[in-house]
């Protein structure tokens, strides 16, 4: 197995950013038959994580859901990497985490070959009208679309700062998009995008080996 994916799926947010991976990774993995472990909902827990990292070695480590400075959480805010507690599960790996804030401890102190996460919260909104259809909704799709470009291009073969710089670039796209479109929008929809994709963009962070690439 090269990749580990999780799946928690508990809450509205953990729900969205599920389906969304389900959507743009998961066909990617499958159309290149990529040696893959999906972990989903109550599974994704710290025994289980451990041990299937232990047991298969992936290569690439996909992380989705909450966290906090030194942690990645799993089904029902569970801690599933701790710095300072199973941080070496990260070591000589690739990982991208797309949870609150886990980059600017514990990717700055993991001995992962490269960790491309966020250094505070990753904040979105989500369409009251939209809930159950989160691929159709209209504040989150920008957020998840430039953040998911970055394990979407290294399973494509790209280096991590390729992954990088494509998400960075589209994040600045759809900046420019409600900045300088803002007649095409609402204004409920330019306050809950466009200040929001602006605070991920700067605290997305890439932290070690750069030209790292997955295949």
């Amino acid at each position: 197995m090269s990749i580990l994916l999780t799946l928690p799926d508990y809450d509205a947010t953990t729900h969205c950013v599920s389906e969304w991976n389900k959507n743009t990774l998961i066909p990617i993995i499958n159309r290149n038959s990529l040696s893959h472990k999906i972990i989903s909902n109550y599974r994704v827990n710290e025994s289980h994580v451990s041990y299937t990292i232990k047991k298969e070695n992936p290569r690439f480590l996909i992380f989705n859901g909450h966290g906090a400075d030194d942690c990645i959480c799993g089904h029902n805010d569970e801690v599933i990497i701790k710095l300072g507690n199973n941080d070496n599960l990260l070591d000589s790996r690739i990982v991208h985490s797309f949870t609150c804030s886990s980059s600017s401890k514990l990717g700055r102190n993991s001995k992962a070959d490269v960790f491309i996460g966020y250094d505070d919260v990753f904040v979105f909104w989500l369409d009251g009208a939209t809930t159950t259809k989160p691929l159709k909704d209209r504040f989150a799709t920008p957020q998840m679309r430039s953040a998911l470009i970055v394990p979407e291009e290294l399973l494509k073969g790209r280096t991590a700062k390729e992954a990088y710089d494509a998400s960075q670039k589209v994040y600045s796209d759809f900046i420019d998009e409600y900045k300088w479109n803002s007649h095409k929008y609402t204004t409920e929809e330019i306050q809950k995008i466009l200040p929001l994709l602006m605070w991920n963009k700067m605290n997305q962070k890439i932290i070690g080996n750069k030209n790292s690439k997955f295949r």
